[in-house]
């Protein structure tokens, strides 16, 4: 546990010049915004971290956490003070403030990092157990680390980036839509804003989803000549991991679930990202339809076998 809070340290010494950043998120809501004093916020550690921290370390985080921003009476926010990349993932140092006035302790938290503009670079789930109970009107710092494979983007500027807690709906139903290369000169249209806000609007209406699931729907077929079918399927990533699809079994049914086409499928580099959605594109050629003729324009997608 120390060797968390000593790597911080050494970390935020060699990061000078990193802006502070922060996104409050207010839970006591029957107080009013305005009347609501700021929070005196001191610096809390682990006693077995505390123990072991020279005093020369622990003025320095004390220093660190008067510097915050500033937190009113009742909410709880996340701060970045530093980021740092390598090789497998972004080294990311935080601070938990807590301005209630009871501890908190958190479990399994949602966590995104953004651009100033407040575009989502990548989000992730953690697992803060160890990281212990923050008493009231207190600042905790960890390190997070952030791994590439759940990240939108391959670079964060030091200077533009900020970390947030995730407030997303706990179904996935609103989400950033990510198309996947795979589509691209099968649809057209596919990269315009229109297109993504069609994915968008068609997501919103899929049922929610349990958490740590994957979920597959049909979005759009299409027949190619008189021979294949061009389908689209929404998959759906619940789990607070990347994951990569090597294998589709998939089966095209009819409005009474009878089989219109069967194949297993074999995407490259197809990787939902945590919490995402993606849109995967394939054609069902001849030797795939099972019934020529049959009414595509109301249909299904099923798995037909595993996912490997």
């Amino acid at each position: 546990m120390f060797e968390v809070f000593k790597n911080f340290f050494e970390k935020k010494q060699s990061t000078a010049g990193d802006v502070l950043m922060h996104d409050p998120v207010f839970i006591d809501k029957d107080n009013n915004v305005e009347d609501r004093p700021f929070a005196k916020i001191k610096l809390s550690l682990p006693l077995e971290v505390e123990n072991k921290m020279s005093n020369s370390e622990k003025k320095f985080l004390k220093k660190e956490v008067a510097e915050l921003p500033k937190i009113k009476v009742g909410d709880v926010s996340v701060v970045g003070v530093y980021i740092v990349e390598a090789e497998q993932n972004f080294d990311v140092g935080v601070y938990f403030q807590n301005g209630l006035n009871r501890p908190v302790k958190f479990d399994i938290l949602a966590l995104i990092i953004m651009n100033l503009e407040n575009k989502v670079l990548g989000r992730q789930l953690f697992n803060l157990k160890d990281l212990g109970v923050i008493p009231s009107f207190s600042a905790r710092p960890t390190q997070l680390f952030f791994d590439k494979s759940n990240l939108y983007v391959d670079e964060i500027s030091n200077e533009n980036w900020k970390i947030a807690f995730d407030l997303m709906p706990k179904d996935i139903n609103h989400v950033d839509v990510v198309l996947d290369d795979s589509i691209a000169g099968l649809l057209p249209e596919s990269f315009s804003e229109a297109f993504t806000d069609l994915v968008k609007r068609r997501v919103a209406k899929l049922p929610s989803m349990k958490p740590n699931a994957l979920d597959i729907s049909l979005f759009s077929t299409k027949m190619v000549g008189d021979e294949q079918i061009l389908v689209s399927v929404i998959v759906r990533n619940s789990y607070g991991r990347s994951v990569k699809l090597e294998k589709l079994p998939l089966t095209l049914i009819d409005a009474a679930g009878n089989d219109i086409a069967s194949g297993i499928f074999y995407p490259k580099e197809f990787i939902v990202k945590p919490l995402t959605v993606n849109l995967f594109t394939f054609r069902y050629r001849q030797e795939h339809i099972i019934k020529k003729g049959m009414d595509i324009s109301n249909c299904a997608i099923k798995l037909s076998g595993p996912i490997v």
